[in-house]
């Protein structure tokens, strides 16, 4: 498998997709996590790139560990699954900056199918047994992992009212939706996500036990 800095150098030297990413950048956020042997969930980002045109130390600016305004929301909802910063693994899918967000990017999915999957299934599979789950922050991350996810586009809350859990997926492991976006629309303190926790609960009990 090639390495991170020479996937992106073929991706940003094919004509279709130069402009679109930032080809200054080699330095990739890194992965965070505390204690490798102590991970239970994997969260999957899309791409370290935003609006303010920041460049992170780690993915989603985790080098400020809980205070990173990119990752609070999705802390605030891991931890109705009892996931912390001290038990987790977090990756984005696409490790190179793009000089569009993630939902503006009309190449995303192609990109990241092409050039980034293989490598984080491999990063995956040598650190985590096939058991370990994945949380998806963003819609496109499901897309490109999840294909079944194609049944929920023009619904994605279906996922929600369905505890819809992606167990046949390209990574070899269970892909379970944690969006981030929306405004607090997806914040699991809302009352319609109780069946939706309690379900993703459930789960994670069996393949824990």
């Amino acid at each position: 498998m090639l390495s991170a800095n020479d996937i992106f150098t073929n991706l940003k030297n094919n004509p279709k997709y130069k402009t679109i990413c930032k080809t200054d950048i080699y330095n990739f956020p890194k992965p965070f996590y505390k204690n490798i042997s102590a991970v239970k969930a994997i969260v999957l980002g899309a791409d370290p790139s935003n609006s303010q045109g920041k460049t992170f130390d780690y993915v989603f600016g985790l080098e400020e560990s809980e205070n990173s305004q990119y990752f609070k929301p999705i802390l605030s909802n891991l931890t109705y699954f009892k996931l912390n910063l001290s038990n987790i693994y977090v990756q984005n899918l696409c490790p190179n900056y793009f000089t569009f967000e993630t939902s503006k990017n009309k190449f995303y999915c192609e990109i990241a199918t092409k050039y980034w999957l293989p490598k984080l299934r491999e990063e995956l599979d040598k650190l985590f047994s096939s058991s370990i789950p994945v949380f998806a922050t963003a819609w496109k991350v499901i897309e490109v992992t999840a294909p079944a996810s194609k049944n929920y586009k023009r619904n994605k809350l279906q996922i929600y009212k369905n505890a819809v859990i992606f167990k046949d997926t390209m990574l070899n492991r269970p892909v379970i939706s944690l969006f981030r976006g929306g405004h607090g629309y997806y914040n699991l303190e809302k009352p319609e996500y109780k069946k939706y926790i309690s379900s993703i609960i459930r789960f994670l009990k069996i393949l824990n036990s």
